[in-house]
């Protein structure tokens, strides 16, 4: 009689263990980050307001050189994708200056 209370219990024990690592997959949901570069349409150097920059598809570097502009910034869109000639979507976040100098995206 010992043995089969000692096994309900522990089978009892697993099972609740299994419900809350369960619920926890439930609770823990991360939000997948996905950093890109956006073109600034101003060159205001402490511009973060992601309406002044475009995104441009590909991967060469459109900037020349000058430290009293910002030419491109890098942005979180989160799980969106990037679409060409347009600003980050809403929700995105500023995560800083890529490169300095003149974009030919200025307008």
């Amino acid at each position: 009689m010992a043995i089969k209370k000692t096994v309900s219990q522990i089978a009892l024990g697993l099972a609740v263990v299994g419900l809350g690592a369960t619920a926890s997959a439930f609770t823990n949901t991360e939000v997948q980050s996905n950093i890109v570069r956006y073109y600034s349409t101003t060159g205001n150097l402490t511009d973060t307001d992601p309406a002044n920059f475009i995104y441009v598809d590909g991967t060469s570097d459109d900037c020349t050189p000058d430290m009293s502009k910002q030419c491109s910034a890098l942005f979180d869109i989160g799980e969106n994708s990037p679409e060409p000639n347009e600003a980050p979507p809403a929700g995105s976040s500023y995560q800083g200056s890529a490169l300095t100098g003149d974009s030919p995206h200025q307008q």
